[in-house]
């Protein structure tokens, strides 16, 4: 029997605020592990956006290390905005520049 939305809900946002921690640190490789476990792992309507957001982020901040990091950033930020057109996450992804 699968976990209950509840539960998902309590975990995304953990997760997420984790991320917040991190990424305070400038701990980019640690921020998106707890973004991208958030929006996978605990999957939650609620929190996808900002997860999906997040994420994005850090892969932008890890470009100059990571090949391929700037192209996974674009492609997350064209997926939020396809997935999430209402979101306030994609109206900050747009104001970045991104597009779908």
């Amino acid at each position: 029997k699968g976990e209950g939305t509840l539960a998902r809900e309590i975990k995304a946002g953990a997760a997420i605020g984790l991320g917040h921690c991190f990424l305070n640190e400038k701990n980019y490789i640690k921020a998106r592990h707890s973004f991208l476990k958030a929006m996978v792992v605990h999957f939650s309507d609620e929190f996808s956006p900002e997860a999906i957001y997040h994420s994005a982020l850090c892969y932008e901040q890890l470009k100059k290390k990571e090949p391929g990091a700037g192209n996974r950033a674009k492609w997350l930020f064209s997926d939020l905005i396809k997935r999430y057109p209402t979101s306030e996450w994609t109206k900050k992804a747009k104001d970045k520049g991104y597009k779908e």
